[in-house]
């Protein structure tokens, strides 16, 4: 098992990549390897299958069109789980470019509402007020998950605009408390007994 540290938004974090494979049996519904059906080579790097659930990151592994005895390999990129205080400074850099990426998501999201106004001549101006959401980041040791979240400043109300399709639709208030979090995602780790789980879960093998 070999391990990589690109660089990335989160240069504290190790990134894990590992080269799979399914083993000889049982016979796979995707056919056999030949001359016609040469070898599959996936790569799957980025580390977001930390973003699925572990039990759906087993079933999207179980998905994947490999071979069994085919010569089929993945190549997977896994965020290692480090120790809890490295993977907060990852997210929480001092520089803050990781909040700045998170809370971008809210200028893009507001742009999508914006243009479900335009299109029946309506003005919403700022959706999320731009000193009303700051981004936290936090470790769940317990979960072994890194947690982003968007905390509302002060109590507040977001004005959602009705569906492109549906103009016709009231317009949709949503308070906010102050303090309340709102889920942006979250990026599970792996150690590596658990990544050596999740590929046996999911029938496959190390080969490199």
């Amino acid at each position: 098992m070999s391990t990589h540290t690109p660089p990335t938004s989160h240069p504290a974090e190790e990134e894990v990549r590992i080269n799979i494979s399914r083993p000889a049996s049982p016979t796979s519904q995707y056919g056999d390897a030949s001359a016609e059906h040469p070898p599959l080579h996936i790569l799957f790097l980025g580390s977001s299958l930390g973003n699925f659930p572990r039990p759906d990151a087993v079933d999207f592994l179980k998905g994947l069109p490999l071979r069994p005895g085919s010569g089929d390999t993945l190549l997977l990129g896994l965020d290692h789980r480090n120790d809890g205080k490295t993977i907060e400074l990852a997210y929480n850099d001092p520089a803050g470019w990781t909040a700045k990426f998170e809370l971008n998501g809210l200028r893009v999201a507001e742009r999508v509402l914006q243009g479900r106004g335009e299109e029946v001549d309506l003005d919403y101006g700022d959706i999320f007020s731009k000193d009303g959401w700051t981004f936290v980041g936090k470790w769940n040791e317990l979960e072994g998950r890194h947690e982003s979240y968007f905390r509302s400043t002060r109590k507040q109300v977001v004005v959602v605009p009705p569906d492109i399709d549906r103009p016709q639709d009231p317009e949709t208030p949503v308070q906010f408390d102050e303090g309340e979090l709102v889920k942006v995602e979250y990026s599970y780790k792996y150690s590596d007994a658990e990544a050596l789980a999740l590929f046996s879960a999911a029938n496959l093998r190390v080969i490199n």
